[in-house]
């Protein structure tokens, strides 16, 4: 019988996010911007996916390092979002989150 190792905190999705938003603020700033500009425009909702890779575009095009950006992050960014402003909670849809 094989004992089941348990994934310690340091393993877990959202602790490596936690150390990675923590390294690289930049990136909540430019998605809330980006969110912003695109509701101030006039468009009901935006997915994250848009965003994200929209900035992956944006910093692998410019003259700046691009940002390194994991797909898997953008649940938690999102939610950061709606979290920091509640009344775009209706211009996101977001699942509910499968693991830790």
């Amino acid at each position: 019988m094989t004992a089941t190792v348990l994934p310690t905190r340091a393993d877990t999705i959202q602790h490596r996010f936690e150390r990675y938003h923590a390294e690289h603020p930049e990136v909540f700033a430019r998605l809330e911007r980006m969110a912003g500009e695109w509701f101030d425009l006039g468009h009901p909702a935006v997915s994250i996916g848009m965003l994200w890779e929209a900035m992956r575009w944006l910093t692998g095009t410019s003259s700046v390092e691009p940002i390194r950006l994991n797909d898997h992050y953008r649940s938690r960014y999102v939610r950061m979002l709606i979290d920091k402003h509640p009344d775009w909670e209706a211009r996101f849809r977001v699942r509910e989150l499968r693991t830790a």
